[in-house]
């Protein structure tokens, strides 16, 4: 049913970064649950995504392991988003 599909396998390519992220979110998910119940019950101060897992690790809601997998997943995430990212600066200067 695959047959003849592209599997992408160098880590810098675009489609692999993105099935990564996926992989990394699906596989944390319920890591990000606990993260998001802890912060509707006010266990968590509203802050950066960062910082409220850095929180949640403090307050032993998540363990160092599942720390780490979550920022990975995180990481993975924002790296796709941030493809198109431009800094303003930069933008400006080119119009």
């Amino acid at each position: 049913m695959c047959e003849g599909l592209f599997i992408p396998t160098n880590e810098n390519d675009a489609l692999y970064k993105l099935q990564k992220a996926v992989q990394l979110n699906q596989e944390s998910q319920a890591i990000q649950n606990q993260i998001k119940k802890a912060l509707k019950n006010q266990q968590l101060s509203h802050d950066s995504y960062e910082n409220v897992v850095q929180e949640a690790l403090v307050k032993e809601l998540i363990s160092q392991e599942e720390y780490t997998q979550v920022l990975e997943a995180y990481h993975a995430k924002q790296e796709v988003i941030n493809v198109d990212a431009f800094d303003t600066a930069v933008y400006k200067e080119q119009k």
